[in-house]
């Protein structure tokens, strides 16, 4: 089925392929199968042709996608803008690949005041916490979304 999702949205990114959401469900889609030069090559994509941060990603580097380039490439991103959430999530999933693990949730930890209500940031920090060998923690960050979805949806409460 994951490898169906990836040629639906391969297309999509033929057909756009300077498309930000489409180049990041790419590199998700190739995190989560563990191709880590695929999954780079969908980030550098998502940093080349974003608006506020293309002029960091130089064309020399598009052919050798490494560790310290990335990871050089996200921390000025950051630098440029502390208060942009999309730049601490979209370089938290690297993290993983990179089994960083304290990187990773240090970034996801970065957006909690930006973003405190979104389910998928709580999934990732969990599911890096679990990776990282931090069960305790990511039980409670996978409770802590459980808790505030019956909030939100309290006719959830209904189908236990």
């Amino acid at each position: 089925m994951a490898i169906q999702a990836i040629a639906a949205t391969m297309r999509a990114q033929e057909a756009d392929a300077t498309n930000l959401e489409v180049l990041l469900t790419l590199r998700v889609s190739h995190t989560n199968e563990l191709e880590q030069a695929a999954a780079l090559k969908y980030l550098y994509g998502w940093l080349r042709n974003h608006p506020k941060y293309g002029m960091l990603a130089t064309a020399d580097l598009s052919n050798s996608l490494y560790y310290a380039d990335m990871s050089r490439l996200f921390n000025d991103a950051a630098q440029m803008s502390l208060e942009d959430d999309d730049v601490h999530i979209v370089f938290g999933v690297p993290y993983n690949l990179w089994r960083e693990y304290d990187k990773a949730i240090a970034s996801f930890q970065k957006v909690w005041n930006l973003k405190p209500h979104d389910y998928s940031l709580w999934n990732k920090l969990g599911a890096t916490q679990a990776n990282s060998v931090q069960s305790a923690n990511a039980i409670m960050a996978y409770h802590k979304i459980l808790l505030r979805s019956s909030m939100m949806y309290p006719d959830l409460q209904a189908l236990d």
